[in-house]
């Protein structure tokens, strides 16, 4: 049994949860807006009403995005500095995959994951089944070796190119769901140019907190960590153009 803790950013809050292997014991939620000044605090907070220490964590797990340009590098800075003062590993988590992989759902294998990245871009997580069509994905044994493929377009441009795609592949790619708050806020566009598709009125901006445990755990086991963590910004910040 292991115990660690998991952090993730979210397009509003930000989650800490204290986990013995696949079990939350306790968690806490912040705003995005207060979590410079109080998250380390607040981490601080939740050891001591757990009883708990960092010498008695195994590891600090954290999603690397996508989430708020300012609250990701926050958390990172965190898990970062807590590493470096305790020298406890450290394991990211990509979080448009893991999105992906929780809202799964076998009885639509064509499923393609949209989060907002504002001024008319999307994050989108695409996985192997749409992209290469090998498969249909459905064996959720198998669901953390599926192949994803991630980034950040224009959603006209995306919404495009996903039409064209199917009408490629024709019947193969009936019917693609789209999940995640990026979908949900172009829906009309979506579904007035990509036949055949489905939109699941889903504001899923992100995956539980729980989830960012489990998939950090599967690849703590692998024996798989690092000393620094980096965001996985997709979309570059307007300040770095």
């Amino acid at each position: 049994m292991i115990s660690f803790l998991a952090i993730q950013a979210t397009y509003q809050n930000v989650n800490i949860g204290l986990f013995n292997d696949s079990t939350m014991l306790q968690h806490v939620t912040i705003p995005n807006i207060y979590a410079s000044k109080q998250l380390i605090l607040v981490i601080d907070g939740l050891l001591k009403t757990s009883n708990t220490q960092l010498k008695d964590l195994s590891c600090i797990m954290a999603s690397q995005g996508p989430a708020p340009f300012s609250t990701l590098r926050t958390v990172l800075t965190a898990a970062n500095a807590i590493q470096f003062a305790c020298a406890l590993p450290l394991i990211g988590v990509d979080g448009l995959r893991a999105i992906a992989q929780e809202y799964h759902n076998p009885n639509y294998p064509h499923t393609i994951t949209l989060l907002d990245a504002f001024n008319n871009d999307v994050y989108f997580c695409i996985p192997d089944s749409i992209s290469n069509n090998n498969g249909d994905n459905n064996d959720l044994q198998n669901l953390y070796d599926i192949c994803y493929y991630t980034g950040y377009c224009n959603i006209n441009t995306f919404i495009a190119q996903v039409a064209t795609l199917q009408q490629t592949k024709k019947d193969r790619l009936f019917p693609i769901r789209f999940v995640g708050s990026g979908s949900l806020l172009h829906k009309h566009a979506i579904e007035a140019h990509i036949p055949t598709s489905y939109v699941q009125d889903s504001t899923h901006s992100a995956c539980s907190l729980s989830y960012i445990g489990l998939m950090g755990l599967k690849t703590w086991k692998k024996n798989i960590s690092t000393s620094q963590l980096l965001p996985l910004y997709l979309k570059k910040h307007q300040a770095e153009r």
